[in-house]
């Protein structure tokens, strides 16, 4: 039972949706099945907790208990009780949006012939527009249709001799492509970086060719797109970054938080890759990043910082030696975290910072306080207690944990075989460190190729740091 489409979207409901259902259903406008409101209140009963039934024998004895069990009536119930939730779902994102209910207001009024309203209403859209806080891809979907509307308007109630608003109209809707078609090839090309990807472009090479030919510096989200595809098309031309950075620290006001953070993030990508390449300096660029993203609150999600944010920011800034700001970091924004991450994620980044700091035993400490859920962190826990017993020349501790370390990563079936190799690459090469002399420069050369040409392995800069100081 538990597994139909109903009980799911039920399961995703806040404590404050049932009774605002509750609500909905009993409306006569919307349900004159009483059936439906005793099924929504049993079944609101047993996601509160108040109510159990073992299956659905048990839910239509509750519903019909003079009657003997009727599978099909009680799933026609149940499809006519889904239906009305995918109705009261819509209902809610259409209340939340007054310029959604404005839309439909304004084709009503024009297909009602309407004349008076329709105007007044078009005349308030224009303003609601104008005064509109961000301009991003919803604004210039939201402006094509006014325009379109406008024209459809003209056609209708005006002379032939009249030119309705067809020149706005197509101008609009090239804005609204032009804006969506880049920031789709963002994304597409993002992907081709990160997972191989094959997509086709069709039509981006007219498009950016176009967009540096006509001019668009007035449509903060054309410029911005267009220069993050320059970006990744050119890496090598750094101007073309650092003009991205202007434009996002001049323009991404003008975009809710959600789109301002994946502008960050295209951003933050070609640092990585840079530094992936070891230019060292992008290190600074990337931390600016994420201390502007942090400053202007774009970083966090309804209030709440992701755990994968406060582990790279951490990881960052203790690369460049920024140790006071890191654990003042730490201290301010774990509050910030989800609840189930906090004292995870503070204790394992903490031990990161203690770690940078050449305090092992303060490492081991920490890193034995806590058995982490999320597979990543428990895997990036293991290698730093490796790394850690390996800087303290703990022989048997290093060997026992390389063992186990190895067998987690075999059993864990849900890992992909890329990152299983990374941290079986990175036991294998510090186990093989570990029994070179400091004196065996042939091995340790031999040893310092092989590293050098692993595709995949994790915390690669730090084993050549080690081979170094043997050399």
């Amino acid at each position: 039972m538990e597994k139909t489409t109903l009980f799911q979207v039920y399961a995703s409901f806040k404590p404050t949706e049932f009774s605002q259902f509750r609500r909905f259903i009993k409306s006569p406008f919307f349900n004159t099945n009483k059936n439906l409101v005793k099924l929504s209140d049993e079944l609101s009963s047993y996601f509160n907790g108040k109510r159990k039934f073992k299956d659905k024998a048990g839910l239509y004895k509750r519903l019909y208990p003079d009657e003997n069990y009727d599978d099909l009536k009680l799933r026609h119930l149940f499809s006519d009780l889904l239906k009305q939730l995918k109705l009261f779902m819509a209902y809610q994102v259409f209340e939340k949006n007054p310029i959604d209910q404005q839309m439909i207001l304004l084709k009503n009024y024009r297909e009602r012939h309407l004349v008076k309203l329709f105007e007044k209403t078009m005349k308030k859209m224009d303003v609601l527009q104008h005064i509109h806080p961000y301009r991003d891809t919803e604004f210039y979907r939201n402006h094509y249709i006014l325009e379109a509307e406008k024209n459809s308007f003209l056609e209708e109630n005006m002379s032939r001799s009249i030119e309705p608003n067809l020149q706005n109209t197509m101008d609009a809707l090239d804005v609204m492509y032009i804006v969506n078609k880049l920031r789709y090839a963002c994304h597409m090309l993002n992907y081709v970086n990160v997972m191989q990807a094959d997509y086709q472009l069709l039509l981006i090479k007219e498009i950016m060719l176009h967009v540096r030919e006509n001019g668009y510096e007035h449509i903060p989200a054309i410029g911005i797109y267009y220069q993050i595809l320059n970006t990744f098309e050119n890496p090598e031309n750094e101007e073309n970054y650092f003009k991205l950075k202007y434009l996002i620290n001049e323009h991404t006001k003008r975009f809710p938080a959600a789109e301002a953070l994946i502008i960050y993030n295209f951003a933050m990508n070609y640092c990585v890759g840079r530094i992936n390449e070891g230019d060292n300096k992008y290190l600074n660029e990337i931390f600016d990043l994420y201390k502007t993203a942090l400053q202007k609150s774009i970083i966090f999600k309804q209030g709440v910082l992701s755990p994968w944010y406060y582990k790279n920011i951490t990881v960052v800034g203790l690369r460049l030696g920024e140790f006071k700001w890191v654990k003042e970091f730490l201290k301010e924004y774990k509050n910030a975290l989800p609840l189930d991450y906090q004292e995870n994620a503070f204790t394992y980044n903490l031990a990161k910072y203690y770690f940078y700091r050449e305090k092992y035993n303060q490492v081991i400490k920490m890193l034995r306080e806590v058995e982490y859920q999320d597979i990543f962190y428990s895997l990036d826990s293991k290698a730093m207690l490796l790394k850690t017993y390996y800087e303290l020349d703990e022989l048997d501790a290093f060997e026992s944990l390389a063992d186990s370390f190895k067998v987690y990563l075999r059993r864990k079936k849900n890992l992909s075989e890329n990152h299983r190799r990374n941290y079986l690459n990175l036991i294998k090469f510090v186990q093989k460190l570990y029994r070179l002399m400091p004196g065996d420069r042939e091995g340790l050369l031999k040893l310092q190729s092989q590293i050098n040409q692993a595709r995949h392995l994790a915390d690669k800069n730090w084993i050549l740091l080690k081979l170094n100081e043997l050399l």
